[in-house]
């Protein structure tokens, strides 16, 4: 019995080598034995290349402007009628009154209303309870600030905002 890959190799090579083998068998054998001549005569007209024919003579106004070009002296240049020269713009100065700069609002203590309720646990697992709602460090308390750190012992946690600042609530007693 044959492996599956095996059978698969075979297929995938058949697949290919078959309808090679066929379009040469069919040149070979179905083809004619004596080769078809590529020679085929036409009889018509001969086509020749044309003669090229003397110019026509110049008219009397086109010897004028030929004359008149041979008398322009060699030291004049001609330019483009396209190219003319333009004004440099100078930059238009806007002068913007001054605005005063206001300070930023000051910030509001993001840990104003959370109260801690109850801190609980061991030296490898330990809870906090901020506002009647469970939290294990590295929570999010609120939307930017993170619990940090849990001390049961002395009944405090520490939160960390978005900027790094830190904060620290204490049980209440």
């Amino acid at each position: 019995m044959m492996s599956s890959r095996r059978r698969l190799v075979l297929c995938e090579l058949g697949a290919i080598v078959a309808p090679v083998a066929m379009v040469f068998l069919g040149r070979t054998f179905l083809s004619d034995v004596a080769p078809v001549s590529a020679t085929v005569y036409v009889q018509g007209p001969s086509i020749n290349a044309p003669v090229p024919t003397a110019a026509k003579p110049l008219s009397p106004e086109q010897h004028a402007a030929a004359e008149w070009v041979r008398q322009l002296p060699d030291t004049i240049t001609l330019t483009s009628p396209l190219n003319h020269p333009t004004e440099v713009q100078k930059p238009v100065v806007v002068e913007v009154p001054e605005t005063p700069v206001h300070a930023p609002p000051p910030r509001t203590n993001p840990v104003a209303s959370l109260r801690l309720t109850g801190v609980m646990g061991t030296e490898g697992d330990q809870l906090a309870a901020v506002n009647g709602r469970i939290y294990r460090v590295g929570d999010e308390v609120r939307p930017g600030l993170k619990l940090t750190s849990i001390d049961a012992r002395a009944q405090r946690i520490t939160l960390t905002d978005r900027e790094g600042e830190t904060y620290e609530l204490r049980r209440d007693k």
